[in-house]
């Protein structure tokens, strides 16, 4: 299982000219869940860090 976190203002995206959620569903993880977190932007701890940190541990529950 693979969990691809990325905030909603990153830039890369817009750069490369897609959409997020379009962007990470292109790549070639069969076993992925996505999560966008809003109101943060490409460096996720800095940003957002509680609901990072939240979003890994109910990743890693579900996996352990």
């Amino acid at each position: 299982p693979v969990l691809l976190v990325a905030g909603r203002d990153s830039m890369i995206a817009r750069h490369v000219g897609v959409e997020l959620n379009v962007a990470m569903r292109a790549l070639p993880f069969p076993n992925a869940s996505q999560v966008i977190i809003d109101d943060a932007g490409h460096m996720l701890h800095f940003d957002a860090p509680g609901r990072l940190a939240g979003h890994i541990e109910d990743f890693l529950l579900q996996t352990l």
